[in-house]
């Protein structure tokens, strides 16, 4: 049975809200998350790719952690970013680029150190001023200023496959209603799983 979209959102959120739980609420400051979707590219893409994003401000504002949890890709990741800084809808300039994994579906995580020029790509540096600090400054300014994107791209979509603007926000009751109903959607994926292989190794 294939999942809907809605249940796509809800493990990623699901996924997202538990490594969250394990991480220390004192060190977080600020937190943007973002829904990743096709149709946030530009232009926009027709996928079944989906995902749940999140980036999160130390309280120094010196760096900070990613996670993006996403699943049904056309083809394998082959890179993400945080895009910044233009007008919501304008493709931005890639201002720090992720490790990713070569999948369809996983999890990007890493917490970057925004006062080091090498965290930032050599043309954010330089059209910021070719220093850290005026990098962090511009980056921090377009993230609270909500004109920052976390982007993954594929092989079938370089340019990009699934996109979501940061938002900086406590989530709404909808949200956190949206992240319990995906946990049970992951306990109920997990349970699926384990009878499909159950089954197939009674009949191997």
């Amino acid at each position: 049975m294939q999942m809907t979209t809605f249940g796509r959102v809800a493990v990623c959120a699901a996924l997202a809200t538990v490594s969250t739980a394990m991480v220390p609420s004192a060190q977080a400051a600020t937190t943007f998350t973002t829904t990743m979707l096709g149709a946030n590219e530009n232009p926009p893409v027709t996928t079944a790719g989906i995902g749940f994003g999140q980036l999160t401000l130390a309280d120094d504002m010196n760096s900070f952690s990613v996670l993006i949890n996403f699943s049904g890709l056309s083809s394998n990741a082959v890179a993400g970013h945080v895009h910044c800084c233009s007008a919501v809808g304008v493709n931005a300039p890639v201002a720090i680029g992720f490790t990713v994994p070569s999948t369809t579906a996983g999890t990007i995580m890493g917490t970057y150190d925004l006062t080091l020029a090498s965290t930032y790509t050599s043309a954010f540096l330089t059209a910021s001023g070719g220093t850290a600090a005026n990098a962090r400054s511009t980056f921090l300014g377009g993230l609270s200023s909500g004109l920052a994107y976390l982007n993954v791209h594929t092989v079938a979509n370089p340019g990009g496959e699934i996109r979501g603007q940061l938002a900086g926000a406590v989530p709404e009751p909808a949200t956190w209603a949206m992240m319990i109903l995906g946990m049970g959607a992951v306990g109920f994926a997990m349970r699926r799983r384990h009878k499909n292989v159950t089954t197939t190794v009674a009949y191997a």
